[in-house]
C-alpha cells in the first residue's frame, strides 16, 4: 500500500496511523490473555469492558473508510493524467481497494479467532468468522492469505474457480507450481521459486505484482495477475501474506 501511495503524503501518515493502532490493539489483547493466565478470568473480562479493544477497533475501521474516501479522490487526480493508461489506472484502484479492506477483515478475522481461543467463546466466534468469510467470497477476485512458513492457509471460492480446485492447505509454496500447473506465460516452465511473490514477501519487499503467470485450468491456458502484501503482529514480524488473483 505504501508504495502504491508513495506520491500521497497523507495517505502514507494514514497507513502508518493504521498500522500503530492495529498495534495498540495487538497489545491489548496480548494483555488480557496475559493477565488472564495471571490474575484469572475475572481481571481479564474486567479489563475488556473498558472497551479500549473496541474503541481500537472503531478508530481502525474509521481511518480505513477515511483512507479509502482519500484515495477514491487521489484516483480521480490520477484518472485526469493517466487517460492513455486506463485500464492500468482501474487496476491501482481496484487492488488499493481490495487490499485495504481485505487487510481490516483479516485483522477482525484474527482477533476473533484470538478471542474464541481464550475465552471460549466458539460459537460466536465461529459465526462471525464464517460472516467475514462470506464477505470475501462476495468480492469479485480471487483472494488468498498464506502463513508465515509459506503454506496456504485460506483462499476465497473466486480463487479456487481460477486455480480449478481446491488449494490444500497441506501444500507448501515451494510444491504450488507442480500442484497447480502454474507456468512462466508463454512457456512450458514451472514458474521459478525466486520469483514467487510469497518468497520475494518473505525476503522483505513490500508489495509484489506478477502479471507473467499462467495457469493450465480444463485444458486451457490462463494468464493471471497476482498483486501481493503482508500482515504483521505488534512486533513487526510477518504473520500472513495476502494475495490477489485476477485472470
Amino acid at each position: 500500500l505504501k508504495n502504491l501511495v508513495k506520491d500521497e503524503p497523507n495517505q502514507k501518515k494514514l497507513i502508518e496511523l493504521i498500522n500503530g493502532k492495529i498495534a495498540r490493539r495487538n497489545q491489548f489483547i496480548q494483555a488480557v490473555i496475559e493477565n488472564r493466565k495471571v490474575n484469572g478470568f475475572e481481571v481479564a473480562k474486567s479489563i475488556m469492558k473498558t472497551e479500549i479493544g473496541r474503541n481500537l477497533s472503531l478508530e481502525i475501521s474509521q481511518l480505513v473508510t477515511v483512507f479509502i474516501n482519500e484515495e477514491k479522490i487521489a484516483f480521480n487526480k490520477r484518472l485526469k493524467t493517466a487517460e492513455s493508461n486506463f485500464k492500468t489506472a482501474v487496476i491501482s484502484f481496484t487492488i488499493t481497494i481490495i487490499i485495504s479492506v481485505v487487510l481490516m477483515l483479516i485483522t477482525l478475522l484474527l482477533f476473533i479467532e484470538l478471542y474464541n481461543k481464550k475465552n471460549e467463546s466458539e460459537k460466536i466466534a465461529t459465526e462471525s468468522e464464517l460472516k467475514i468469510k462470506k464477505i470475501l467470497n462476495t468480492l469479485p477476485v480471487g483472494i488468498g492469505i498464506i502463513d508465515a512458513k509459506g503454506n496456504p492457509y485460506y483462499s476465497n471460492d473466486v480463487c479456487e474457480s481460477i486455480f480449478g480446485k481446491n488449494i490444500s492447505t497441506k501444500t507448501s509454496y515451494e510444491k504450488l507450481p507442480e500442484a497447480y500447473q502454474i507456468y512462466i506465460a508463454g512457456t512450458d516452465i514451472l514458474y521459478p521459486l525466486e520469483k514467487r511473490h510469497t518468497l520475494r514477501i518473505l525476503q522483505g519487499e513490500q508489495f509484489v505484482q506478477c502479471d507473467d503467470l499462467e495457469i493450465l485450468n480444463n485444458n486451457k491456458r490462463i494468464t493471471l495477475s497476482v498483486s501481493c502484501s503482508h500482515l504483521t503482529n505488534y512486533s513487526g514480524k510477518i504473520e500472513y501474506i495476502i494475495y490477489v488473483v485476477e485472470d
